[in-house]
């Protein structure tokens, strides 16, 4: 086993109130250099808020239907998009070089909304 292969997820809930939960979780991993230049933290982020919206909408009874076709779908792609700009500004948020930044955005957002024009 490599040891980019290892990562760890904490989870924590706890009351703020009698009808609210705080949800916290803290991901870690060892990551290969050449992986976190091409798409730094969306990598994983974009995944993790993905994965939030369906845990979200389904605590409230509902549901993107089927997974798959909205990830490609107008919607998901905008979610997708949004969310890599997203992990974009907070890792500029740490000091990292711009050109890092614009990179890492550029990957995370072909990885999870290529475009839709093969001759893009």
């Amino acid at each position: 086993m490599e040891t980019w292969d290892i990562s760890e997820v904490e989870v924590r809930l706890s009351a703020v109130d009698d009808e609210t939960t705080r949800l916290r979780l803290d991901h870690s991993a060892i990551v290969p250099e050449e992986s976190w230049a091409e798409y730094g933290p969306g990598a994983v982020g974009v995944g993790w808020d993905q994965g939030l919206l369906g845990l979200t909408l389904h605590l409230r009874g509902e549901s993107v239907g089927d997974s798959v076709a909205w990830q490609v779908s107008d919607e998901g792609r905008r979610f997708a998009t949004a969310s890599s700009e997203a992990w974009g500004e907070a890792y500029r948020a740490t000091g990292a070089d711009p050109e890092a930044v614009a990179r890492a955005v550029a990957g995370t957002t072909a990885f999870y909304a290529p475009p839709t024009d093969p001759s893009s």
